[in-house]
């Protein structure tokens, strides 16, 4: 019995019909690297796009408690808004590819600098939260239309 046929037979009790290291490996030797997406022009293509997005938020700010792109002090945009307002600027990217950079930059680029560690938890958790919403938002209107 291999390595790893001993732990998923005390789990479940049955004995893998294949040793899992067997399958591990033909997975590995079956991967074409010509098929995959890294390194490919879509890969260069969304990185470029996504250079491009974080060029233009780079002094953008957020406020996670209204839930706003802070633009300039005029110009204060909810997610959605602020998706579309990037499309006009960058009308040569699609628009899933602003959206993705987008949330990235969210995720990646805007915690607060010179934060406690308390103060980085909850800027995480609220960016989290902001996020899962505009999933919720994105999948309702997908349903109603």
């Amino acid at each position: 019995m291999g390595f790893f046929q001993v732990p998923v037979k005390t789990l479940t009790g049955k004995t893998p019909a294949r040793p899992i290291v067997e399958s591990m490996q033909e997975q590995e030797s079956a991967w074409d690297p010509s098929t995959s997406w890294y390194g490919s022009e879509e890969e260069e293509l969304e990185e470029s796009a996504k250079e491009k997005v974080w060029d233009t938020l780079e002094d953008v700010h957020v406020s996670t408690g209204k839930r706003q792109v802070l633009f300039s002090s005029t110009l204060k945009l909810t997610l959605p808004q602020a998706m579309r307002h990037l499309q006009k600027i960058h009308s040569e990217l699609p628009a899933e590819i602003i959206e993705g950079a987008t949330l990235e930059w969210l995720e990646e680029n805007t915690a607060p600098e010179d934060a406690t560690q308390k103060q980085m938890d909850a800027h995480h958790q609220a960016i989290e939260s902001w996020i899962a919403e505009y999933w919720l938002k994105q999948e309702k209107t997908l349903e109603n239309s």
